[in-house]
């Protein structure tokens, strides 16, 4: 199973293949991420000298700050991308510990009669709790951004 940037290899009992395959989609290798263009700049922070994208910083100055003056919000949005571009961001990882949460797990899951798609969600829900838990994110773009699909 891939995950956007992480493999994980999961180790199926030979008794359990069988009735995988019987089943349409149980062993379809599947992609688990976060849609939000700035899921990577949270997981592993901004380098100083890098710019995040202007209308994402607008936005989180309109939410989580509550700016609703409109002569402001420019302002303070380029105050926040200088600031940024100036001393970077932290990493705020949400992702990589879900994984290897999941992956510390895997003996509780059903996988023969759950599937791989089973396990995506679960790091994705653990993931989206991570997110919740540390307050990352305030305007929940990032944690609606959740996908798990099967690859064509």
């Amino acid at each position: 199973m891939k995950v956007k940037g992480f493999q994980l290899n999961i180790e199926i009992p030979e008794k359990d293949i069988e009735n995988m395959l019987e089943q349409s989609g149980m062993l379809d290798e599947i992609e688990a991420g976060f849609a939000a263009d700035h899921a990577t700049a949270v997981e592993y922070g901004q380098m100083p000298g890098t710019t995040p994208p202007y209308d994402a910083i607008e936005f989180w100055v309109r939410k989580k700050l509550n700016v609703t003056d409109k002569s402001e919000i420019p302002k303070i949005t380029s105050a926040v991308i200088e600031g940024i571009y100036r001393k970077g961001t932290r990493p705020q990882p949400f992702f990589a510990p879900a994984v290897n949460t999941v992956a510390s797990k895997l003996q509780t899951y059903d996988i023969a009669n759950e599937g791989m798609y089973r396990i995506g969600q679960a790091i994705i829900n653990e993931a989206r709790d991570n997110i919740v838990e540390k307050g990352i994110s305030h305007t929940y773009a990032l944690e609606n951004s959740r996908y798990v699909r099967r690859k064509p």
